[in-house]
């Protein structure tokens, strides 16, 4: 009768740890893609801003408005892609 109350003790403390780590990493997950919403949010704002005042980028890689252009127009493709 003990031994059975102990293992009742331990099995149920361990669903209780796995619960909280899989609310932890639905979390985790949660606040991941949330920053990246950010970025490509500060990205397309700050191109929308730069074509409103005639900025023109660098044409290369280590331009910031270059790259975030580049990934507008990636999205676009793939969207078109998925309409047609």
């Amino acid at each position: 009768m003990l031994f059975k109350n102990t293992k009742d003790k331990a099995v149920s403390a361990l669903k209780r740890i796995r619960e909280n780590a899989k609310g932890l990493k639905q979390s985790y997950d949660y606040k991941r893609g949330k920053a990246g919403q950010d970025r490509t949010y500060a990205a397309y704002k700050m191109v929308n801003d730069a074509d409103k005042a005639g900025v023109k980028d660098k044409g290369n890689e280590s331009d910031p408005l270059f790259r975030a252009r580049t990934m507008m127009k990636e999205a676009q493709r793939k969207a078109l892609e998925r309409k047609i």
